[in-house]
């Protein structure tokens, strides 16, 4: 009978377990993947120059991310403060604002990182084979 509760339990930890860390995993997962497609824009010349001219590509992409976020926090901040929330609509509404900053905001941390490496590689002189 002992045995059995503990076994239980056990399980039941396994589970909590497995389900609190399905987000971190993802997280992970999104953020390897957003710098990956940063990395592909950004490493796409293979000169000094064409490098510049990628990482100013995606320096303005980066600058429009922030906007798209810094845009979908004003409309979140909007409805709180409004408490337009009450009725479904607007609480999935509130839901996909959430899910596009968080995605759009991995975007940008990838492209702002790849920005940054690309720019040290260039600034150090190096060319592509």
């Amino acid at each position: 009978m002992m045995n059995e509760k503990a076994s239980n339990m056990s399980t039941l930890r396994r589970s909590f377990a497995a389900i609190a860390s399905t987000p971190m995993a993802m997280h992970r997962r999104l953020s390897a993947v957003s710098l990956k497609i940063a990395r592909f824009i950004t490493r796409t010349g293979k000169s000094r120059g064409e490098a510049a001219f990628w990482i100013v590509g995606a320096s303005v992409a980066a600058f429009g991310a922030a906007i798209v976020v810094a845009s979908k926090l004003g409309e979140l901040a909007g409805i709180l403060t409004l408490q337009r929330w009450q009725s479904s609509t607007e609480l999935l509404e509130l839901g996909m604002g959430i899910g596009v900053i968080y995605l759009v905001g991995h975007v940008f941390v990838g492209l702002v990182r790849a920005v940054r490496e690309e720019a040290r590689w260039v600034r150090r002189g190096g060319d592509r084979p």
